[in-house]
């Protein structure tokens, strides 16, 4: 350093020398003794001079002056600095020659300034030095070393993400560091000036020779702070300006920090993302290669596989980019990614159980599995897929339903038996509704079903309730049966039991021909059900082919009309309520 700081002090007096030597000769020049050429300065050169050559300076030339200009203050700095460190070595001799002499109770306080002024050469030793290199911070060259509070592991990892962050904001507090101390030891110097100035005139007041020296050597002690807060100033002045120095342009800047992006950190990235995409390809093709030999197995073998697959690839990925950063040194991005795994371990922690389940639901080893049956919202379901969103299917509803994994990890499956009654009705179906009349399917969803009722009228129902309902399907099965109570007096009681029903399953068949249903028959049967209080009952029972289901209602009224046709035709006799009433006599 010093050997550096010779051979600039020496290039300044070389330079100086020579700038003078020019200066002497442009000043006197040969052949100056004849008179007449007195009158030069007459001639308007000494205004044509500043006039040319300031405007011709280049913004080179300015620079190189101001630097020469900023370079004699350093040096002069650096001068006044080694007077003060000369100084206090002098006074720190004198102090330990007096050390030496002084008794037990006088060492104490000699030793205390000994600290002092050992304290005092250090700092300006320091100050020659940060002056003398221009104000660079020694931590940046480890001269010093900052120890960090946090457990020794946690520092490994998290050092460079410390590091990287702080040098974000590192120049802004510096700066303003720098700006904080300036102001502060401006405001120190005006107290020390207010000091001195008291301290100098109780001196010129002639005060008594007793306390003359004392105070003599507490104004030298002031004079020493003075320059002492002076020194402390200007080094950080001269740390401000070579900061303020190192300014350049945003667009300079920018084109700067993105070449050594690319230089850098950049490629460190791009040869990560090239390292995981060759690692993608090549096994995608060993799963090619695979699945090309080997044989189609078992739905959970092959969704065991393929995670297994996935997990591996994943894994594979995250190691070669580790190694990528490992071996390009950079710290920062490889302590992120131990920071994302460690991070992402102690979330996943609590929730391992319930991740295991959703595991060995996801490799079809759970309570529900594919292609079995479920019951969700009441509506029974196929699992048609098991995934992170899993699909949901039933034959006689049109659309899907789609639940998450967290959900149908809850339920249970079995498997669906032949002929599985997935939902009373199909679109277009005809049901009977629970107001009485019926009902044709139009639409159903998982959410709702829409029925068409006589006239063109919609009525909706939720599909879950139209599950609960138990609702009567016309047109599900091949037929269906339409009934009816049908009684005859008791005075024909004799024949109850032989002809009569035989007569009404005859008018019946004949009725259901005259209305246009007769080829729809598919059965009639009539019998006795029960001797009722004024009649005797009959119930008559039509089985009539689904294709006829729209005739439910119709079939109905031509059952009772053929009962009453077949008692007009054989004089069979209807009963109807009757109420007997008995009077008590009364006597006169």
């Amino acid at each position: 350093m010093m050997r550096y700081l010779t051979i600039l002090l020496l290039f300044c007096c070389v330079a100086t020398f020579t700038y003078a030597e020019d200066a002497a000769v442009t000043a006197t020049p040969a052949g100056t003794s004849d008179v007449p050429e007195v009158d030069v300065p007459e001639v308007v050169v000494p205004e044509v001079v500043p006039e040319v050559v300031v405007p011709e300076l280049t913004p080179e030339e300015i620079k190189a002056e101001a630097d020469k200009k900023k370079l004699q203050s350093v040096l002069d700095s650096l001068e006044s600095t080694q007077l003060a460190l000369s100084e206090k070595l002098k006074e720190q001799t004198a102090l330990q020659s007096r050390y030496k002499s002084a008794g037990p109770t006088e060492k104490e306080a000699f030793q205390a300034e000994l600290d002092k002024v050992a304290l005092d050469i250090k700092n300006l030793r320091t100050s020659f030095e940060q002056v003398a290199i221009g104000g660079i911070r020694l931590e940046a060259y480890g001269l010093t070393e900052t120890p960090f509070d946090w457990k020794e592991e946690l520092v490994l990892i998290t050092q460079p993400v410390i590091e990287s962050l702080k040098s974000l904001t590192e120049k802004p507090r510096n700066l303003e560091r720098l700006r904080t101390i300036i102001a502060d030891r401006r405001l120190r110097l005006e107290e020390i000036g207010k000091a001195i100035t008291i301290l100098e005139s109780r001196l010129a007041a002639k005060p008594p020779t007793l306390i003359v020296p004392l105070l003599s050597k507490t104004l030298d002690d002031w004079q020493s702070k003075k320059k002492d807060n002076l020194r402390e100033m200007e080094l950080a002045q001269v740390q401000l300006d070579s900061l303020l120095g190192n300014n350049t342009a945003w667009y300079e800047t920018i084109v700067t920090s993105v070449k050594s992006f690319f230089n850098g950190r950049g490629k460190t990235l791009l040869i990560a993302v090239i390292v995981s995409v060759v690692i993608w390809q090549v096994m995608r093709g060993l799963l090619w290669l695979i699945r090309k030999k080997a044989q189609s197995g078992k739905s959970t073998r092959r969704r065991i596989f393929a995670y297994l697959y996935k997990f591996l690839t994943t894994l594979l990925i995250v190691i070669g980019i580790m190694v990528v950063l490992y071996i390009r040194g950079d710290l920062l991005l490889l302590a992120l990614m131990i920071i994302i795994f460690v991070g992402f371990v102690l979330a996943v922690r609590s929730y391992l159980p319930g991740y295991i389940t959703e595991a060995k639901t996801l490799l079809d080893l759970g309570t529900v599995r594919e292609e079995e049956l479920v019951v969700y919202n009441g509506i029974p379901w196929e699992v048609h897929h098991i995934n992170v969103q899993s699909i949901l299917i039933n034959p006689d509803i049109h659309g899907i339903l789609r639940i998450p994994l967290s959900e149908l990890v809850n339920l249970k499956s079995r498997p669906a038996g032949r002929g599985e009654n997935w939902f009373p009705c199909r679109k277009g179906d005809l049901l009977i509704l629970p107001s009485g009349s019926t009902g044709e399917v139009m639409r159903q969803t998982p959410d709702s079903v829409e029925f068409m009722c006589k006239g063109g009228m919609r009525l909706s129902y939720p599909t879950a309730a139209v599950f609960e309902m138990g609702l009567l399907n016309l047109t599900k099965g091949d037929s269906y049966a339409a009934l009816t109570v049908f009684g005859i007096d008791y005075s024909h009681l004799d024949i109850c039991l032989t002809m009569v029903p035989d007569k009404f399953a005859e008018a019946v068949k004949e009725g259901l021909t005259q209305a246009g249903l007769g080829e729809h028959i598919v059965d009639v049967s009539v019998d006795f059900k029960v001797a009722n209080s004024s009649s005797l009952d009959y119930q008559i029972i039509a089985t009539m082919h689904s294709r006829a289901a729209s005739s439910y209602f119709k079939v109905e009224r031509v059952l009772q009309q053929s009962c009453v046709r077949a008692c007009a035709e054989n004089d069979w006799g209807i009963p109807f309520p009757q109420l007997t009433v008995h009077s008590a006599e009364t006597g006169e």
